[in-house]
């Protein structure tokens, strides 16, 4: 991925394919992370940790 970043972008699609899929990991992370950080509250809650 480092090695991609490194080259000199010299066609136009690529940059618009890096900007998609950059588009797209932010999309999953957008809606990962919640889901995440539940699962994991919702297994402390299961295993009796409540910090509020």
């Amino acid at each position: 991925m480092s090695a991609l970043l490194r080259t000199p972008v010299h066609l136009p699609l690529r940059r618009v394919v890096m900007n998609k899929s950059f588009a797209i990991a932010m999309f999953v992370a957008v809606f990962v992370a919640p889901a995440a950080v539940q699962t994991a509250i919702n297994l402390l809650d299961e295993r009796g940790y409540h910090p509020r």
